[in-house]
Parts: C-alpha cells; sequence; structure tokens
C-alpha cells in the first residue's frame, strides 16, 4: 500500500523562539546546523544581533538595517514590544555583550503564521542608544539585485544544531552562540515573496535562527536577501498515536526544508513601516 504524506510547517514560533538560556545545546564543532561559529573577526557578524523576549524568554536572530533599527520575523514579535532586548555578540554566554531595549515593533499586516506560501512573516523592531562600537547596518537589496534559483548565500543564527526533539521539552532554546552556514536556494514561490532551502544535505537553520538573515556579498557590500521564517518536514499519514509518538522522537525537524521570506519583495512596506515606527 502506498505511504501517503502531508507537508507539516514546523514554524519557527515553536522551534526557533523557544526557551532561551545561557547554555550550550550541541557540541562547539557543530553550527547553526552543519556551519561554524562565527566572531567579530567574520565582518558578517557585525551586523546581526540576538532578540529575547524578557516575560517568556523566548528567543531570535535579528539583522541590523541602521542604527536603531532591526529587520526580524513578524513571529518573533509579542503583543508588545516592551520587554524586548537586543543582545549584540557573538557569544553572550562566554564573552561581553551590549544591550539594548526595544522602542517599537511593527509587523508585517498580513502576516499568516499558518501558511506555507504566502506567510508575510517579516517584522521591524526599532530601539534607542545607537549601536555599540564595531556594529554596522547592512544593506538592503536595490532593484537591480536579485537571488536566483541555485544561487548560494550565507546566513547566520543563533540556533540550535540540531532538530531532534529533547527529551526535556524545555530544551528547544537556541544555542546562544552566533553561527554561519552556506545555503542555496532551491525554489521560489510564484509570487517570489519566499524562496525555499533543502537542508537534508546536513546544513540549514534551525531553533533560535528566525529572524536570521541570508546575505550575498557584492562589491565588497554586505546585502539582507532573505529572512529565515520556518522549516518544513514531512511526517507519513496513517500513524497510530505510539509511532507518530516514536517518530517525533527519532526525526530531525530541521533536516528537510526551510523558507526564507524574499526581501527584494517586501521593500516598499519596510519603507513604510520605517517611517511610521520613527514618526
Amino acid at each position: 500500500m502506498k505511504t501517503k504524506w502531508i507537508a507539516c510547517i514546523f514554524l519557527m514560533s515553536l522551534i526557533a523562539c523557544q526557551k532561551k538560556s545561557f547554555t550550550q545545546i550541541e557540541s562547539p564543532d557543530n553550527a547553526i546546523v552543519g556551519g561554524s561559529p562565527v566572531g567579530p573577526e567574520n565582518p558578517l557578524s557585525h551586523h546581526v544581533v540576538q532578540i529575547v523576549d524578557q516575560t517568556n524568554s523566548l528567543s531570535c536572530t535579528a539583522v541590523i538595517i541602521s542604527r536603531n533599527l532591526v529587520l526580524t520575523a513578524a513571529h518573533c514579535i509579542p503583543f508588545t514590544s516592551d520587554h524586548l532586548t537586543l543582545i549584540f555578540g557573538a557569544n553572550p554566554s562566554a564573552e561581553k555583550y551590549e544591550t539594548r531595549k526595544s522602542d517599537n515593533a511593527i509587523a508585517h499586516p498580513s502576516y499568516n503564521n499558518t501558511s506555507m506560501g504566502d506567510r508575510n512573516d517579516l517584522a521591524l523592531v526599532s530601539f534607542s542608544g545607537g549601536l555599540p562600537v564595531g556594529f554596522t547596518p547592512a544593506l538592503l537589496p536595490d532593484s537591480g539585485l536579485a537571488l536566483n534559483e541555485g544561487q548560494a548565500f550565507m546566513t547566520l543564527g543563533y540556533g540550535r544544531t540540531s532538530g531532534r526533539l529533547p527529551q526535556d521539552p524545555q530544551d528547544m532554546q537556541g544555542s546562544n552562540i552566533l553561527r554561519a552556514v552556506s545555503l542555496s536556494v532551491e525554489s521560489f514561490t510564484a509570487n517570489h515573496h519566499q524562496f525555499e532551502v533543502n537542508q537534508s544535505y546536513g546544513r540549514g537553520i534551525c531553533a533560535g535562527d528566525s529572524g536570521g538573515p541570508a546575505f550575498l556579498q557584492r562589491n565588497n557590500n554586505d546585502y539582507v536577501m532573505g529572512i529565515a521564517s520556518a522549516v518544513i518536514w514531512m511526517p507519513p499519514q496513517g500513524l497510530t498515536e505510539a509511532e507518530q509518538k516514536y517518530y517525533q522522537q527519532q526525526m530531525d525537524v530541521c533536516a528537510e526544508k526551510s523558507i526564507y521570506i524574499d526581501v527584494s519583495s517586501y521593500l516598499p512596506w519596510i519603507r513604510e513601516a520605517s517611517r511610521m515606527l520613527f514618526h
């Protein structure tokens, strides 16, 4: 009998914005999934921050796009921005870091956390105090710059190095160590609002990487081409409850596919939302 499959979106609100503590989940020799830790010597690290919701310790990644503004995923933003803290540092559990409190936040009005094809999963967070020394904004793409199918990019995040469900349900936080990995675009949605990445080769995003950037470098400039949104996995239908539990315990939910929001398709909204935050 042929096995039926159903696509499941494992939202980064469930796996990439989870309980955070400054403890390491996996060996530091691993990374994001299959990447490497990065420090101040890597220029890309100067554009990336961690966002923590102090009310519930949920953690995400974000990218700096101006001296007082970061771009992240909409599902990383709670109902109020009063309790958001931005952490500037590649390894805040072991090294010095600086923080900034958020002033305001705005999510895309059409954000849809149940959609696979049109998620609109973007948000902006403003903060006061300017950027710490060594941190700089990344650039948004102009009309002449776009990712294509098969093209490689670099992604960074503070996430877990494995998508296997831990024995402790609270142990789904990120690693709190900034890591980078090279990925490539597999396909775009018809409206070009999203692109998918094949993570079955042992490289990709996972819990804590949500809101992290997809970087493309051109002429020594770092451009934000995408924002990490979710991972997709495909459990078989028709399993008993016991079989489903065993399947979920054995599988790695970060080892199939991921979804990124294509930033170039949202430039008008980013500009308008930025103006709204500062007026």
